[in-house]
């Protein structure tokens, strides 16, 4: 961020805040003329988006658009090199994903770090704290989403709804996830954690 800033000029965190303040003021406007009450405005998620909340989850947030964006890139070259019958290591289905231990490891090293720094004090220490515990609760979080997947597979939930399911339990249940993530990563319950037991999760590709 800062190279970009020095060689183009461009401040990207200050146009983003800008792009975001000016999206908000719109769509306040927007709901007013919808006949939204005032009361109801200051009730609204949307006034409780500002610099002041979004800053020190910022450095989080733009890791985890990277590894989505990753995630995303390699899935469409998988695809194109696939169609051009190159060999390629397909992505595994979520009801197969998990934290991997030396990940974890990190992860958790990086929250007690944090945590530390923010009990002494240090300048910008809840930032890394705040980055940090995002990225950690997204990652149990998806953990917790495959074990959803791995169960309702088990179960033989057609495709279409197991995806509908899936969508309506990220949207609204990511505490429960995070739970579910966090458990599955004590116990193993898929059996599927190389370095603990083994086992077959169910495999249904459909």
């Amino acid at each position: 961020i800062e190279l970009t800033k020095l060689f183009t000029g461009v401040d990207p965190i200050k146009d983003f805040f800008t792009m975001l303040n000016e999206s908000i003021k719109e769509s306040l406007s927007l709901m007013k003329k919808m006949g939204v009450s005032e009361e109801q405005l200051k009730q609204s998620p949307i006034t409780g988006l500002n610099e002041e909340s979004i800053r020190p989850v910022l450095p989080g947030l733009f890791a985890l658009s990277s590894v989505l964006m990753s995630y995303l890139s390699y899935y469409l070259v998988s695809l194109i090199f696939r169609k051009l019958k190159y060999p390629i290591r397909a992505i595994d289905p979520l009801s197969e994903w998990y934290i991997p231990n030396y990940l974890s490891y990190g992860m958790f090293f990086a929250i007690i770090v944090s945590m530390v720094l923010v009990y002494a004090k240090l300048p910008n220490a809840q930032t890394v704290y705040s980055s940090v515990s995002a990225i950690f609760q997204f990652a149990f979080v998806v953990q917790g989403l495959a074990v959803s997947s791995w169960f309702l597979k088990s179960k033989n939930i057609a495709k279409g709804a197991r995806i509908l399911l899936l969508l309506l339990a990220f949207m609204s249940l990511q505490q429960i996830l995070l739970i579910i993530g966090l458990i599955d990563y004590m116990f193993d319950f898929r059996k599927i954690n190389p370095l603990r037991r083994r086992g077959i999760p169910p495999r249904n590709k459909s």
